[in-house]
């Protein structure tokens, strides 16, 4: 009977005499079945010390013991003139096992399309490979010793069938037993994805073929790996084949890379560069990385510039002026960075300025400058406005008296025998990233915008950015420095923006209330006129409006003032 409960009917074998020992007491070997019987007893029974012709006799009993297990009696043939019966109660030697996962673990990435899993059975018999079944998804795999591996106490499954890409793999060890009849406790799982493609680039800031103006801009990559989301290592850089400095910043599925031209030493104008981006590759947990070919662009520097203004003073003949880093700029004299001469012959073309006696000669500042300034003076005994087209000056770049982004306004005026000047402020730019969420967000540009690429938020499958004015809300063409917005993401996504940080900014607003944005966190603000702000300010918080207690960069705020005026953010 099956005098173990393992379910496979076991026999019994005695002797009266024990060959093993070479002596007479005699003995019982008990052969347990299975899927594969072997000649090797599983359990010896022996007499008490003094008895012999033990196993003279066997005889199963039933379950006399009442326990579920068969019970059987040995008897020996002699003892004392007088015959002796042992009892054997049935038995369970069966116990539950357990398994775990060696490879791949749980939620791992593969780019193995083939990618074997392992399992480790604990336990101390054989494994019986023809109980092993495990399961790819709904489907079970039995045995097929092609995909079946057994050694010792590791199960090794390999498909014969490669996974596609992006496919979610769920393998699992659903049932084992031993020899011995032990059996699996409880399914073992692993879930594991494949992917077999490299990163790709999302966006490129220049795109290729751009000509940069103003200044060299950062040249930043922003690189998505949809699978895996991982990017592995620093990306290389190269212009023109000379490997360059670069910065990075990972995000989930997206790693940005940038490199500041200014800081490299090329960038000089009007010379086309080629910039390669290489090294590209994911990470996956197993497999060999999935690796993109060269990202390349070429990309042209234009920095010299020139910008022109019309002064207006009541009914009198228009008159234009230039400043810019270009010999036709009109500049007024500036000790700092000019030339004074002696009187040229008068045909001499670049002959500009008569300035107290002295001709200013040439205009010697160079297209790096961090920064310069330009005197305007009104020498009429009337007002005089000054008008440009600030759709041509890039956001916080030229500010008027130190203080007015010129490129939100498009007129300023200088009164009778009074000046302004006209500072502008070349940085080097940095990557301000938005991470846009699934929802509606209220966002801020930090500092003013270094390169616009608003239309990137198309690509990111975002909705905006809308700001607000007087007559309603309004869908921006560029970047507004320190100025609210909105954005519905239709996914989650991320965007780098390049700005020009500002620790001071001023922003001419409404009555009632405007969507503005902080150039840094908890900076301080005031008014002209004074007091016409009413706190607080309030922010976006999911669905709802809260009142904001601290300032932070990147974020919108809606603000509320009494009366038109001018808001300055920062000392």
């Amino acid at each position: 009977g099956d005098v173990n409960g393992d379910g496979f009917s076991d026999f019994a074998v005695s002797a009266d005499w024990d060959s093993i020992s070479g002596d007479f007491p005699g003995n019982v070997l008990i052969f347990c079945g299975g899927f594969t019987p072997d000649t090797i007893p599983d359990y010896i029974c022996r007499p008490l010390t003094g008895d012999e012709s033990f196993g003279w006799s066997i005889e199963g009993l039933g379950d006399i013991t009442g326990d579920g297990f068969p019970d059987f009696a040995v008897s020996n043939g002699v003892y004392d003139d007088t015959g002796r019966v042992y009892i054997y109660a049935g038995f369970s030697t069966i116990v539950p096992i357990e398994a775990e996962i060696i490879m791949p673990f749980d939620s791992a990435i593969s780019s193995d399309s083939m990618q074997s899993t392992s399992f480790f059975v604990i336990t101390d018999h054989i494994i019986d490979d023809s109980t092993v079944f495990i399961t790819i998804g709904s489907d079970t795999i039995g045995i097929d010793y092609d995909e079946l591996t057994i050694y010792g106490d590791t199960i090794t499954f390999s498909p014969d069938i490669a996974y596609s890409d992006g496919d979610s793999v769920r393998i699992c060890l659903v049932a084992v037993r031993t020899t011995a009849g032990d059996y699996l406790d409880s399914v073992v799982c692993t879930d594991f994805v494949i992917d077999l493609t490299p990163p790709v680039l999302l966006l490129s800031v220049p795109d290729n073929d751009d000509t940069v103006r103003y200044r060299p801009q950062v040249c930043a990559w922003l690189l998505i790996d949809s699978i895996s989301g991982r990017i592995g290592g620093i990306p290389v850089v190269s212009v023109d084949g000379e490997i360059y400095p670069t910065d990075t910043r990972g995000y989930t599925n997206y790693k940005l890379v940038w490199t500041i031209p200014e800081s490299t030493g090329f960038a000089s104008p009007r010379i086309p560069y080629r910039i390669c981006l290489s090294g590209i590759c994911d990470i996956p947990d197993y497999g060999e990385p999935n690796c993109s070919d060269d990202f390349c662009e070429t990309i042209t520097f234009s920095r010299q510039w020139i910008f022109g203004f019309t002064a207006q003073v009541s009914s009198k003949e228009p008159i234009d002026f230039y400043i810019g880093q270009s010999g036709s700029a009109t500049d007024a004299y500036d000790p700092a960075v000019d030339i004074l001469m002696p009187p040229p012959i008068p045909s001499q073309s670049d002959v500009r300025i008569y300035n107290d006696g002295l001709w200013l000669y040439r205009d010697m500042r160079p297209e790096l400058a961090e920064s310069s300034v330009w005197i305007v003076k009104n020498l009429d005994t009337a007002q005089t406005q000054i008008h440009w087209d600030n759709r041509l000056l890039p956001s916080g770049i030229f500010l008027w008296n130190d203080k007015i982004d010129m490129a939100t306004s498009d007129l300023a005026i200088i009164d009778a025998n009074d000046s302004a000047v006209i500072v502008s402020k070349f940085g080097i730019p940095e990557i301000f990233v938005f991470e846009i969420p699934q929802r509606w967000s209220l966002m801020g540009f930090p500092g003013y915008s270094a390169f616009d690429n608003v239309d990137d938020l198309t690509k990111l499958d975002v909705i905006g950015p809308l700001a607000h004015n007087e007559t309603g809300y309004i869908l921006l063409e560029k970047w507004l420095g320190c100025r609210g917005f909105f954005l519905f993401g239709l996914n989650r996504a991320i965007l780098p923006v390049w700005t020009y940080s500002a620790n001071r900014n001023t922003q001419i607003i409404n009555r009632m209330w405007n969507l503005l944005a902080p150039p840094m966190d908890s900076v301080n603000i005031s008014t002209e006129p004074d007091s016409i702000f009413l706190a607080p300010p309030f922010e976006l918080d999911g669905e709802y409006y809260i009142p904001a207690s601290v300032l932070e960069k990147g974020k919108g705020y809606w603000f509320f003032f009494t009366d038109y005026g001018e808001v300055i953010f920062g000392e």
